[in-house]
């Protein structure tokens, strides 16, 4: 697996990170990478008081905690137009 191949996840339940928020089940995110039997998502939660609307959370999961919702397009310059 690469970063290229934009795997969509969807959480299968409630996760809390790092700076103690909760992120509820339900909530869908992109596979970034692997590490060993873990993975590494990112999340885009959306923030009004921040620039650009959302602010984002990488989080490392076990394999139990999402299901791969399939492959998402890649956003690029030219396409967000």
């Amino acid at each position: 697996m690469t970063p290229d191949d934009y795997l969509g996840v969807v959480l299968f339940r409630d996760v809390t990170t790092d700076e103690s928020t909760t992120l509820p089940s339900g909530c869908e995110g992109v596979l970034v990478d692997k590490l060993g039997e873990q993975f590494v998502v990112e999340f885009a939660i959306p923030d009004d008081t921040l620039v650009g609307g959302h602010r984002y959370e990488v989080i490392v999961l076990n394999p139990e905690d999402f299901a791969i919702t399939g492959k998402l397009e890649q956003v690029t310059s030219d396409s967000a137009e």
